[in-house]
């Protein structure tokens, strides 16, 4: 006979799919495997988000940084450019410092070679001792302009001066004028080049960098 027979006998009941242990045994299991891939999928996507954030937050922590260092670099390298202009604008004004000397001291050591010179001599001892207020004055003068000695006492005398006068050199006297010296009063009136040059020195300054930007040398470049 027939096993199925004997399991389904006509007139029986059929047996429910919820007794039936392989039935229960396969729904535990899908619903164990749907959890798990619930719990996976879930973790899946907790991840790909967190993923992302941190992908995000490095992104904005790089761009913060990047922009940090770019920030540095401007700042260092506007630095770096203020200082290289500073140095730039310093050493040409030591250029045109040294230029202006030089044309100072060429063109006060060159006085002497000019025919007015020694007009220019007698001025500067007249000037002095129109301050001396005693009755004898000493002139001092550089070494080769004692050849004036005679023209400068005579020229003195004619402007009505009438007291004592002395020549003599003096180391101090280095490139031409006089040095005028009140014995009884011990003061000495200096109209030396050096000094007049001194007294004048801002002046004669101006009137360089004028010249040197009439020429154009004075511009920036």
């Amino acid at each position: 006979m027939d096993a199925s027979e004997d399991k389904y006998r006509p007139g029986d009941a059929l047996p429910s799919s919820r007794s039936d242990p392989v039935f229960l045994v396969d729904s535990v299991r899908e619903n164990i495997q749907r959890k798990i891939f619930e719990i996976n999928s879930a973790a899946e996507l907790e991840m790909e988000r967190m993923d992302m954030e941190f992908r995000k937050e490095a992104d904005a922590f790089r761009e913060a940084l990047q922009r940090k260092c770019d920030e540095r670099l401007e700042y260092e390298g506007g630095k770096i450019r203020n200082l290289a202009a500073i140095e730039m604008k310093k050493q040409k004004l030591d250029r045109i410092e040294t230029f202006i000397n030089t044309i100072i001291n060429d063109a006060a050591v060159s006085i002497k070679g000019d025919e007015r010179y020694v007009e220019f001599l007698i001025s500067c001892v007249i000037s002095g001792i129109e301050n001396v207020k005693g009755g004898s004055a000493e002139i001092l003068v550089a070494a080769d302009d004692l050849v004036h000695s005679d023209n400068i006492i005579s020229r003195v005398s004619m402007n009505g001066f009438k007291i004592k006068l002395s020549i003599s050199s003096d180391e101090r006297v280095k490139i031409g004028g006089a040095m005028v010296v009140d014995n009884e009063a011990e003061i000495i009136y200096n109209n030396t080049v050096e000094r007049i040059v001194y007294r004048n020195n801002e002046q004669i300054r101006r009137d360089i960098v004028r010249s040197l930007n009439e020429y154009g040398t004075g511009q920036d470049g």
